[in-house]
């Protein structure tokens, strides 16, 4: 009878590890699993990524890059030019300005000079700073028209090499976009499963305890028992 209750102690308690054991083994491989299958989602996202970046680089190099070598060449000459009509403007506003200026600076000097004239001082210094804001606004104004001739060639260049960088841009944020929601979608599938198989785990060990002690306190019973009948 005492070797009986002891072999079936052990056998119930071998039982127990190893249903113990199994659950471990289980929660393992759904673990490892899940990683695999995240791992590869990642994998395949990324490589699908990569594949549309390497498109989306020949089509800009296709579609953007020569217009960008249009704009930059035009550019560059409606600038030279810009430069070269400034630069005339600039030295005939200085010529006139220099010119307005000595006008008027022998006015003054001839009215100082005579002192029958000096009534007419301050009307000679408001003439002076008229003219010289007469001369200034005129060629602020050429150098505008100049600014606008500008303006007017570069900007339909401009306008059709940043819209199709745009394009290839917002492209590329899709791409990118749709790569991120796949490596969320592998990660929150991946946490879920893992999430599962602890919550499995652990249904099973919030048991393992209870059960070792009725196993221990059921052979202690019948040990004691053995014991009396002894």
């Amino acid at each position: 009878m005492e070797n009986y209750n002891g072999s079936t102690f052990h056998n119930e308690l071998e039982e127990c590890i190893m249903e113990m054991d199994m659950r471990k083994n289980r929660f393992e491989s759904a673990s490892s699993s899940a990683k695999e299958a995240y791992e590869k989602a990642c994998a395949e996202a990324d490589k699908e990524f990569k594949e549309k970046e390497r498109l989306l680089i020949e089509k800009y190099v296709r579609r953007v890059k020569p217009l960008e070598r249009e704009y930059y060449k035009v550019e560059r000459c409606a600038r030279r030019a810009l430069s070269e009509k400034s630069r005339r403007i600039n030295d005939l506003r200085e010529k006139d300005l220099e010119y307005a200026d000595e006008y008027f600076k022998n006015k003054i000097e001839f009215i100082l000079s005579h002192q029958e004239y000096s009534y007419l001082r301050d009307s000679i210094y408001i003439m002076r700073k008229r003219r010289m804001n007469e001369i200034r606004k005129k060629y602020n104004d050429k150098i505008s028209r100049v600014k606008k001739e500008y303006d007017d060639k570069v900007k339909p260049y401009l306008d059709r090499y940043e819209s199709a960088k745009d394009e290839i841009d917002r492209e590329f944020s899709n791409i990118k976009q749709d790569r991120d929601m796949k490596v969320n979608m592998a990660r929150e599938q991946y946490d879920l499963t893992v999430k599962e198989a602890i919550d499995e785990y652990n249904k099973g060990a919030i048991s393992d305890e209870p059960l070792l002690s009725r196993l221990v306190n059921r052979n202690v019973q019948k040990v004691k028992k053995l014991l009396r009948l002894k």
